[in-house]
């Protein structure tokens, strides 16, 4: 037993898991997706859109 007050996150693999490698953003062609960029694009640093896949080293979002 824990003797003091916590906070206990549980979390799996799914909406919220980041992708990272172009293998990745391949496999999830079709699901929709959320982007949050470091710098911002036309004013805007999230997006939220359809991913559409990728073509040869470029991830194509539909926004």
């Amino acid at each position: 037993p824990i003797s003091v007050e916590y906070t206990l996150e549980v979390s799996s693999p799914g909406m919220e898991r980041p992708l990272f490698t172009i293998e990745q953003f391949a496999k999830f062609a079709g699901e929709q997706v959320k982007i949050k960029l470091r710098s911002p694009f036309e004013g805007r640093r999230n997006f939220q859109g359809l991913l559409r896949g990728v073509e040869e080293q470029d991830v194509v979002v539909q926004v």
